[in-house]
């Protein structure tokens, strides 16, 4: 029980760790040229029939790079850069029809995803400190939770529709040489995976700890039960009869002193006089 315990313990903390390790490398990708994070993008497009200076373009989480010796290099940045080739390439000349007509679809997918997954890793970066503080503190669980929900909630989502827009953009260049980054997919879902897992093994301890709760709580009444002794968890209070009858009970009398006279003992007891002593000779003359 002590090595379950420890292991459920153990277990969302690795997890978690890894999904915050997996978010940066993806979150990091275009906004530095230092290893590892120069190798990871999303997809590369030859362009050389498009108007743009790089010959091998990368769309990084931060913007648009060049291959250069299989590096992210000169990258045209922005915050939530879109995979949109009608916004980022200056002529649509040579473009795909459906790059132009349906421009608003890459623009928010591509836009929407990044903002999910920046956020999956602030809400996942919270969710591991929780868990730290979840052993010391019980107020810390509830928090724990819903942070936990939301990171699921924008990794996924964001993965989901990061995905979605790279899988699209990469159908719609017709005679274009393409690539999508495995790495850059790979860690996206790696961190929904992890993540997931860490939702299923805390829901399976919480729900563990209350099934043994409970049948603790079962064996306490049961033994309260067998013993005669109902187990209502408050002191037994008296009715006011029977504090009434208390108040009108007396005190025992202390060692020497005489009995105190009951309700019907009370008053002069006339017929209950007696002479324990009895009348001499010599008491008789004197008198």
């Amino acid at each position: 029980m002590v090595l379950v315990g420890l292991l459920t313990r153990l277990v969302p903390l690795v997890l978690l760790a890894g999904t915050v390790l997996l978010l940066i490398f993806v979150v990091l990708s275009g906004g530095t040229n230092h290893y590892p994070f120069d190798r990871f993008y999303w997809l590369e497009v030859r362009t050389t029939e498009f108007e743009t200076p790089f010959e091998l373009a990368r769309w990084t989480y931060w913007g648009l790079c060049e291959n250069v010796d299989g590096k992210n290099r000169d990258c045209d940045t922005g915050p939530a850069y879109p995979i949109s080739p009608a916004d980022n390439f200056e002529g649509d000349e040579n473009l795909n029809s459906d790059f132009i007509s349906n421009r608003d679809t890459y623009f928010y997918l591509s836009r929407f995803g990044n903002v999910f997954l920046l956020l999956g890793l602030i809400f996942s970066g919270v969710s591991l400190i929780l868990t730290f503080l979840s052993s010391v503190l019980k107020s810390a669980r509830v928090t724990l939770a819903l942070f936990l929900f939301l990171a699921t909630l924008f990794t996924a989502g964001g993965a989901a529709l990061m995905t979605a827009v790279v899988v699209l953009a990469r159908n719609h260049f017709n005679g274009v040489e393409t690539e999508i980054s495995a790495k850059q997919l790979g860690c996206t879902w790696g961190a929904v995976a992890a993540i997931f897992l860490t939702v299923a093994i805390l829901s399976m301890s919480s729900v563990s700890t209350a099934y043994r709760r409970h049948k603790e709580a079962l064996a306490s009444q049961q033994n309260y039960e067998q013993q005669g002794i109902p187990n209502t968890g408050a002191p037994v209070v008296g009715t006011q009869q029977d504090i009434a009858d208390l108040d009108s009970q007396s005190p025992p009398p202390l060692a020497g002193e005489p009995a105190a006279p009951t309700q019907n003992e009370s008053g002069i007891r006339f017929f209950k006089i007696r002479h324990n002593k009895k009348v001499t000779a010599a008491d008789d003359e004197s008198l």
